[in-house]
C-alpha cells in the first residue's frame, strides 16, 4: 500500500499532538497553581490596588480589574497584561497627561479590505472636549454612550481613536461628512486639517 506525504504529514502531526498533549496539560495544570499561591494572589491584590490609585489620579472611574488600556479604543494600544498596564498609567500620572481637546476617530468596517490602506479613504468622526468647545448637545452623542451603544448594536464597525481618550464622558461625538484619505486622518494634514481648522474657528469657546 502506498502512502503519500501529506498522509504521512498527518500521521506525524496526530501522533505528535497525542505525544505532547500530557506535557502541556501538565505545564498548564502547575502554572494554574503557581499563579494562584498565596504570594502571587498577594502581589496581584497589590498591583491592583496600584492601579486603581492610578486610574483614580488620571479621572478614570468605575473600572474593574480586568482593565487593560488606558483608551480601549485606541489604535496603538500595545499593553499586554495589567503588569504593562500599570507601567502605562505611572507614565501618564508623571507626564501629567491630558488627553487633547479634539480627538479623531476612525470608522473602519470589518469588510472593508483596504483597512490598512493608507492612501484608501476612510471615515471618520472626531471627539470634542464640552469644556472647549459650543457643541449642541442635542443634537450630538456624548461619547461614552455613543461607543458603548456602537459596541452593543453592531459587530461591523470599528472605531479606533488616533489619541488617547481617558474620559469619554467629557466629550461630544460630531460626524464628519464625506471621506478623507486614511494618511492625511492619521498625519492631520490635506483637506481633513482643513476641516478640523475651519471647525476650531466656528465652535471654540
Amino acid at each position: 500500500m502506498n502512502i503519500d506525504k501529506d498522509d504521512l504529514y498527518i500521521y506525524g502531526l496526530i501522533s505528535g499532538l497525542i505525544i505532547c498533549s500530557p506535557f502541556l496539560g501538565v505545564y498548564y495544570g502547575a502554572k494554574w497553581i503557581y499563579n494562584h499561591t498565596p504570594q502571587k494572589a498577594k502581589e496581584k491584590k497589590e498591583r491592583d490596588l496600584k492601579i486603581h490609585e492610578l486610574e483614580e489620579k488620571l479621572g478614570l472611574t468605575g473600572r474593574d480589574n480586568k482593565a487593560l488600556y488606558y483608551d480601549p479604543h485606541y489604535y496603538r494600544n500595545r499593553n499586554k497584561n495589567r503588569n504593562d498596564y500599570l507601567i502605562d498609567l505611572k507614565r501618564k500620572v508623571d507626564c501629567n497627561y491630558n488627553s487633547p481637546d479634539i480627538i479623531t476617530v476612525i470608522v473602519e468596517s470589518t469588510f472593508d479590505s483596504s483597512i490598512f490602506d493608507e492612501d484608501s479613504e476612510c471615515s471618520t468622526l472626531i471627539m470634542v472636549h464640552e469644556d472647549y468647545y459650543n457643541v449642541p448637545k442635542k443634537k450630538n452623542w456624548r461619547a461614552d454612550i455613543y461607543f458603548s451603544f456602537n459596541v452593543l448594536s453592531s459587530t461591523f464597525n470599528i472605531l479606533s481613536t488616533l489619541s488617547e481618550c481617558g474620559k469619554y464622558s467629557s466629550y461630544y461625538v460630531i460626524s464628519i461628512p464625506g471621506k478623507y484619505q486614511r494618511k492625511e486622518v492619521i498625519c492631520g494634514t490635506g483637506k481633513f486639517a482643513k476641516f478640523i481648522n475651519d471647525f476650531k474657528k466656528v465652535y471654540k469657546k
